[in-house]
């Protein structure tokens, strides 16, 4: 008796576990098909262009998201993304795509076509040619320091005299151009704004004030790689800004030491590092965009500046 009772638990333990089973959501190996209908492949655009595009997206269960966006050889984003959530599947993305910036390097690029499902992930590539734009010097632009806590900004005008354009009482930091908005900026360790002045008149257009850090520094140093400028501070992060002065992206923070000089891809912000107390030194790389904080190298010495080299 006791021998059967327990076959019979055994048979309905079985048949719990066998239909559990079969209720469970069968695995998706099944990837999203994209069918791009325009532009045509080879297309060749000038730098300001607008892509008309079109592409058709379908999965065998759900179309989570698609994306389109303008990548190098490398697979780099080299423009801002295009992203939609479907609402229906098979879904169409049609609509236009600007090629907005005015430092894109001449060449071959691909535009990416991304659908997702939740699990699995196609992309499609379709090669273009983009044309970069002719660039020519406007006029030069300098910063003098007159006196201690007073400089001045400068440019060269058309009659080849230089015109005082702009003056500040305060602390000098760094300052950077952003000629496609025809922005300049400037800054301060201690006490100065972070401030943008419009070219060539030099009105002011925002500020950001410093914050508060127990060292009383904030700004360390600012770059800027096109569209958005780049902050150290003190407290131990990168932080970016666009044209209009909103704070679009914030680093994660490397604790005990200080940022100075940055530079800046498409995928990275790599910047020096200083502890002012043990003088140690660090190369620190974070992801652009995300701002997580990838690795750290020791250096051994101080690093005077930091470059891109570009190559094709």
């Amino acid at each position: 008796m006791e021998r059967s009772i327990i076959i019979f638990y055994l048979a309905i333990a079985f048949l719990i576990i066998s239909f559990s089973a079969g209720c469970s959501k069968q695995e998706d190996n099944e990837s999203p098909v994209i069918i791009v209908a325009q532009p045509s492949a080879g297309t060749i655009y000038e730098n300001g262009d607008t892509i008309r595009f079109e592409a058709a997206f379908s999965d065998n269960v759900q179309l989570a998201d698609v994306e389109l966006i303008l990548v190098d050889a490398d697979n780099k984003p080299m423009l801002s993304n295009l992203s939609r959530v479907p609402g229906k599947n098979p879904y169409t993305m049609k609509g236009d795509y600007i090629i907005d910036d005015p430092m894109l390097p001449g060449g071959q690029y691909q535009l990416r076509f991304r659908a997702s499902d939740g699990t699995n992930v196609t992309n499609r590539f379709l090669a273009v040619q983009v044309r970069e734009l002719q660039q020519i010097m406007l006029y030069p632009v300098v910063v003098t320091e007159p006196e201690a806590a007073t400089w001045q900004v400068y440019r060269l005008n058309a009659k080849q005299v230089w015109q005082e354009i702009h003056t500040h009482s305060g602390d000098y930091c760094g300052s950077a151009v952003n000629s496609p908005a025809s922005q300049m900026y400037i800054c301060g360790t201690y006490q100065s704004d972070l401030t943008a002045i419009r070219l060539p008149d030099g009105i002011p257009l925002w500020h950001v004030k410093p914050g508060f850090n127990q060292t009383q520094r904030w700004f360390e140093g600012i770059t800027f790689s096109y569209p958005q400028l780049y902050a150290s501070c003190t407290e131990g992060n990168i932080r970016a800004y666009d044209k209009t002065g909103n704070e679009i992206y914030k680093s994660e923070t490397f604790a005990d030491a200080t940022p100075r000089h940055s530079a800046v891809t498409n995928n990275f912000v790599i910047s020096y590092f200083r502890d002012a107390f043990s003088n140690n030194r660090f190369l620190v790389t974070f992801h652009n965009p995300g701002g997580k904080m990838i690795y750290n190298i020791f250096m051994q010495a101080d690093v005077a500046a930091m470059v891109n080299v570009v190559g094709e």
